[in-house]
């Protein structure tokens, strides 16, 4: 038989965090900021719900083609470019937190889902692919992460790695990104507070 138990708790964090990709170049770490709020009904489990921002210098390289006439002909030709400074996003996400041990200081293992508004920015703008689609859109993002809590009067403390792998292919080469676009994906560590009520 599970004993149920009801237990909320809202809290910040804060961290650093790099998008990757295959068409990611010049990447960096940068802050992330997170606030959000947990719920634990059955022990060993809590559902969060959380709202997180970051910025981080990197660039996105883009292909497309361009069409040559000559004569009688019309060639396709590959070109490419490198574009941005910095990569932003804003995060919404459901996840699910495994606590395997119920000591003061345990490990965890997370999942998560959520929706990602991010895009790729120079001198303060939006920049466009060789297709001249701007590097902006809201994805589906599916992530995991592994960690440690420690619960000190009614306060938890989390540290922890993670990673989302974000939805973001668009290989239309005259309405989306350009051919061989490809998913991008962040990683980064994490420390957060909450405060049970």
């Amino acid at each position: 038989m599970i004993n149920l138990v009801f237990s909320i708790a809202a809290g910040i964090g804060g961290g650093a965090f790099q998008i990757r990709g295959d068409d990611i170049v010049s990447v960096s770490y940068g802050p992330k900021i997170e606030v959000f709020c947990d719920m634990e009904i059955i022990p060993g489990l809590t559902y969060s719900i959380g709202l997180s921002g970051g910025i981080a210098e990197a660039s996105t390289r883009s292909f497309a083609y361009v069409y040559i006439e000559e004569e009688d002909t019309t060639e396709l030709v590959p070109i490419s470019g490198v574009f941005g400074e910095r990569f932003e996003f804003i995060q919404g996400n459901l996840s699910l937190l495994w606590f395997p041990v119920s000591y003061r200081l345990k490990p965890y293992l997370s999942g998560r889902i959520g929706l990602v508004y991010w895009r790729f920015t120079g001198d303060g703008k939006v920049v466009r692919s060789l297709t001249r689609n701007e590097f902006e859109r809201i994805n589906l993002s599916l992530g995991s992460g592994v960690g440690l809590s420690y619960e000190f009067s009614n306060f938890v403390f989390y540290i922890g790695v993670l990673s989302d792998f974000i939805f973001s292919v668009d290989n239309d080469w005259e309405g989306g990104f350009g051919v061989a676009d490809d998913n991008e994906y962040t990683v980064g560590v994490q420390v957060k507070i909450a405060r049970r009520f």
